[in-house]
């Protein structure tokens, strides 16, 4: 039977969740350039918590497409001085 994931009181609203490996990985707030990301078990038990400087096209918190898979977070971002696009690779597993 499955039992619901419970939190503590306080908690910073969720954003979005990605799933890979057996493991939830849940975008919460950015503090000081940083994006942190709490990762679950399926189950509900904390793993542990991230902070990942990602990218952002914009003041409102915009993220350039990412994507986690084999525990590395990826994400491409527009470069406008060379009008290419950057990719950034943040493992996750650190």
């Amino acid at each position: 039977m499955l039992k619901p994931i419970t939190f503590g009181d306080y908690f910073p609203a969720i954003e979005d969740i990605k799933y890979n490996n057996g493991k939830l990985y849940i975008m919460t707030g950015s503090w000081n350039d940083l994006q942190e990301i709490i990762v679950l078990k399926t189950n509900g038990d904390f793993i542990k918590k991230l902070n990942i400087p990602m990218k952002y096209k914009n003041a409102l918190k915009q993220r350039y497409p990412y994507v986690i898979e084999s525990g590395k977070l990826y994400q491409i971002v527009e470069n406008s001085e060379d009008e290419e696009w950057d990719l950034f690779v943040f493992d996750l597993e650190v």
